[in-house]
C-alpha cells in the first residue's frame, strides 16, 4: 500500500499486504474496521470529521446533552447485542417502549393499528369495518395499497396515510413496501380486533423494547467503537475515487491506493465524485430518492415534563412528525428537575425549508398539544440539518441498486451501511452490515 501526498512523493510504502479503505466512520465504517483489526486485515479508515459517529453523535448544550437525532439500540439477534454490550461493559439501560399517537386530542398507545380502544366510538367502529372487510387483493405492489390490504380503510386514512406522506414527502403510490419488514408493525387480524375492545398486553414491533447508554449521549457507542478499532484519520474529505487505478483521493490532495474499498458515504454523493461509469450507471445513481430532516432538540425547565419516550403526530396542524423526549431515557440528556425533547420534521430534497419560520411554527405546536405550557422555560436549542435522512423505495430502487452494487464490485467496491449501502436500516443493522462487509473484502481479496 502506498500514500502520496500533495508533492506526489509515497509517503509511506507497504509491499505485499492487502488493504483495504473504509470510507466513514459511522457505524458500520467502524463495524468494519473492528473486524478487519481482529482479522490481522491491514486497513485505514477515512472520515471527514473530527470524531467519529457520522450522525450517531451527541452535542452538549448548556448542561444538556443533544443526541444528533433521536438514536436508540432495538436488538433483533443475540450477536447485534454481545457486540454493543461487550463494547459497553454491559453499561446499558433497558426500556420498555412508552410510545403514543396523538390523534385529534386523543393519546392512543402505539402501535395505533392495535389499540383501537382508544378512539371515539365512531372511529373506533369505523376502524373495525375497514379491518373485517379490507380486500388483500387490492395490495398492487405499492406501499399506499399494501397499507389498505394490511389495515383497512379506516386505519389507512386516520393514521398510516396521513402519517406516512407526512413522514416521507414522497407519493406513497410510488414506493414499494419492500422495506416495511419489521418496521411497521403488522398484528394479527385477531390482535388488531382485539385491541380495539381492550389494551393488548403482548409487547408489539422491533422497538417494544430499547437499550440506551447508562451515562452520556448516544456517542459513548462510536467512541467506544473507534477505541477498539484504531487507524483512523480524521479530517479526510473524499473528494474522488479512481476506480481503475483504485485509487481514493482527498480534499487534502492525499492519494490511497486500495486493494478493496468499503464505502460508507452516502450513495449519491459516491456516484458523483467516482469516474468512468456508463450512462445507465449514472442514470441509476441519478434516481435514487431519499428524504431529508431538520431536527428541533430544546432543553427546557418549568415543565412539563412528558413521561413518553415518544409521540407520533399524524396531523397536518403540526409541523412534526415524531418528537421525543431523552430526559426518560437518560438521566445525563437533562439537569436534575429538566427536560428535554427533539422535534423531528421531514421535507423533500430541493424543497428545503425556511428553518426560522419552522421554528415558529414548531413552538406554536408544542404549546399547542400541550407539550409545552406558559411555564415552560427553552433553556437550550440546538438545531441539525440532516441531508440524507431515509433511503426512499421506489418503485426503481430495486433494479438501480442491483446494477450499482454489481458495477461497483467489479472494481473492488463495497457498498456498506444505512446510507453507504442504502438501506432503511437501525442502528445493530448498520453494525452487522458492516461486520459482513469486512468478511467480504477479506474473502474476495
Amino acid at each position: 500500500m502506498r500514500v502520496v501526498g500533495q508533492d506526489g512523493r509515497a509517503r509511506a510504502q507497504m509491499s505485499g499486504k492487502k488493504r483495504v479503505i473504509i470510507v466513514g466512520a459511522g457505524l458500520s465504517g467502524l463495524s468494519a474496521g473492528i473486524s478487519l483489526r481482529r482479522n490481522k486485515v491491514d486497513f485505514l479508515i477515512l472520515e471527514k470529521e473530527m470524531e467519529p459517529g457520522g450522525l450517531c453523535r451527541s452535542k452538549k448544550r448548556g448542561g444538556f446533552i443533544f443526541d444528533y437525532d433521536g438514536h436508540l439500540l432495538h436488538f433483533k439477534t443475540a450477536a447485534g447485542f454481545k457486540i454493543v454490550n461487550g463494547l459497553l461493559k454491559g453499561e446499558m439501560a433497558r426500556f420498555s417502549r412508552d410510545a403514543s399517537v396523538s390523534f385529534r386530542g386523543f393519546d392512543v398507545p402505539y402501535p395505533f393499528q392495535a389499540n383501537l380502544h382508544a378512539l371515539p366510538e365512531s372511529l373506533r367502529l369505523e376502524c373495525v369495518r375497514g379491518l373485517k372487510n379490507r380486500d388483500r387483493s387490492l395490495c398492487q405492489g405499492d406501499f399506499s395499497s399494501w397499507i389498505q390490504a394490511k389495515f383497512g380503510a379506516g386505519i389507512a386514512r386516520h393514521f398510516m396515510l396521513p402519517y406516512n406522506r407526512k413522514f416521507w414527502r414522497y407519493p406513497l403510490n410510488r414506493m414499494t413496501s419492500s422495506w416495511t419488514g419489521s418496521f411497521i408493525p403488522v398484528p394479527s387480524s385477531k390482535k388488531m380486533l382485539s385491541g380495539a375492545s381492550r389494551a393488548i398486553k403482548e409487547p408489539l414491533g422491533y422497538n417494544s423494547s430499547f437499550w440506551y447508554p447508562a451515562a452520556g449521549g448516544i456517542d459513548v457507542l462510536p467512541r467506544r467503537m473507534a477505541g477498539a478499532c484504531g487507524n483512523i484519520l480524521y479530517g479526510r474529505h473524499v473528494s474522488g475515487i479512481d476506480r481503475e487505478r483504485r485509487v481514493v483521493r482527498t480534499a487534502r490532495g492525499e492519494e490511497f491506493v486500495y486493494d478493496k474499498l468499503i464505502s460508507t458515504m452516502p450513495l449519491p454523493d459516491l456516484g458523483n465524485i467516482c469516474s468512468g461509469f456508463t450512462r445507465e450507471v449514472r442514470k441509476s445513481f441519478r434516481s435514487l430518492r431519499w428524504n431529508s430532516l431538520v431536527v428541533f432538540n430544546i432543553g427546557f425547565n418549568g415543565g412539563p415534563f412528558n413521561s413518553r419516550h415518544w409521540i407520533y403526530f399524524p396531523g397536518k396542524d403540526v409541523p412534526f412528525f415524531r418528537v421525543g423526549f431523552p430526559h426518560t431515557f437518560s438521566s445525563c440528556a437533562a439537569p436534575r428537575g429538566w427536560g428535554s425533547l427533539y422535534a423531528e420534521v421531514s421535507y423533500a430534497p430541493g424543497r428545503k425549508p425556511d428553518v426560522k419560520r419552522l421554528r415558529r411554527e414548531l413552538l406554536d405546536g408544542l404549546y399547542r398539544t400541550g407539550i409545552f405550557t406558559e411555564r415552560s422555560r427553552i433553556c437550550a436549542e440546538d438545531i441539525l440539518n440532516i441531508q440524507y435522512a431515509y433511503p426512499v423505495y421506489d418503485h426503481a430502487y430495486t433494479a438501480s441498486h442491483k446494477l450499482i452494487t454489481s458495477c461497483l464490485r467489479e472494481d473492488g467496491v463495497i457498498l456498506c451501511g444505512r446510507y453507504g449501502g442504502w438501506n432503511y436500516f437501525s442502528m445493530e443493522d448498520s453494525i452487522l452490515d458492516g461486520m459482513s462487509a469486512a468478511e467480504r473484502a477479506v474473502k474476495n481479496a
